[in-house]
């Protein structure tokens, strides 16, 4: 008489115990190698979710270095800003200049800001992604 089993998604089959092996020892190897099995399942969730951490790791990394950059060039943007009002408040024409300055520097902080918002929306889709993968691969 033969017996099936699933597990992880491997079908096994396993025998009645024969002539020669007690109904007690097919127990015991049964018992083995499903403890084999389940070490095996919890050590792949192990890697998946180290992989998962690592990738978010990674992501979170490369978004805080974005922010710095941005908020250096607003510095930068917003030093000189600074400068060319102290300056420009002197003539009519040069406050013309300030003003364009002003126009071009708040364009700029404005795609800066559309392009943070768009790279934190790739960074959060990137993660479900990898997310739902990794919980589509563990249910196979």
């Amino acid at each position: 008489m033969k017996r099936s089993l699933k597990f992880l998604g491997f079908h096994f089959t396993i025998r009645d115990p024969g002539e020669h092996t007690s109904n007690s020892e097919c127990w015991a190897y049964q018992s083995v190698f499903l403890s084999v099995l389940s070490l095996l399942s919890v050590q792949s969730l192990n890697n998946i979710k180290e992989d998962m951490q690592k990738s978010q790791l990674l992501q979170d990394a490369n978004l805080s270095k974005f922010k710095w950059h941005v908020q250096s060039s607003q510095n930068s943007y917003q030093s000189i800003f600074y400068g060319r009002y102290e300056i420009g408040k002197v003539t009519a024409g040069q406050r013309l200049d300030l003003n364009q300055g002003r126009g071009h520097i708040r364009d700029e902080l404005c795609k800066q800001h559309w392009g943070t918002m768009a790279l934190t929306t790739k960074n959060n889709s990137s993660y479900m992604s990898t997310s739902a993968h990794a919980k589509n691969h563990l249910h196979i």
